[in-house]
């Protein structure tokens, strides 16, 4: 069996697929539905808040979408500077899921269909935190 190199590629898990799906579309909703309750606010200053966090929702969004391409796009088993490391042990170990060791195991993710790492546990810790 040959090891996937990121977890953009196939084969696909279930929970992964659900994340590609639903969260696309709940950001889209709020974006359609922001504009409607916001007009019925006929103040000024509930417009304005209104606008605050429409933008702190986009920029959120840029976020997770940076972060989740990221941490999804890099081949985890590739060595990084120990100085990067943030979890896990430094031991290499080995995922079944993706066939291949990976420095600084911390686990493997099926949202994002990747091993969590050392290469990519930074971006995987902005996007649980921003997510």
């Amino acid at each position: 069996m040959s090891s996937r190199k990121n977890g953009l590629e196939p084969p696909r898990e279930r929970d992964q697929i659900l994340t590609m799906v639903v969260h696309p579309l709940a950001t889209a909703a709020f974006f359609v539905m922001a504009p409607v309750i916001g007009g019925s606010f006929s103040d000024q200053t509930s417009l304005s808040l209104g606008w605050v966090i429409v933008g702190a929702h986009a920029l959120a969004s840029v976020v997770v979408l940076a972060s989740w391409v990221f941490v999804s796009s890099v081949d985890p088993s590739e060595e990084a500077p120990a100085s990067c490391f943030k979890g896990g042990t430094d031991k290499p170990f080995y995922c079944p899921n993706c066939n291949k060791r990976v420095p600084g195991f911390d686990h493997h993710c099926a949202w994002l269909n990747t091993c969590i790492g050392r290469r990519n546990y930074t971006h995987f810790y902005v996007l649980a935190a921003s997510g």
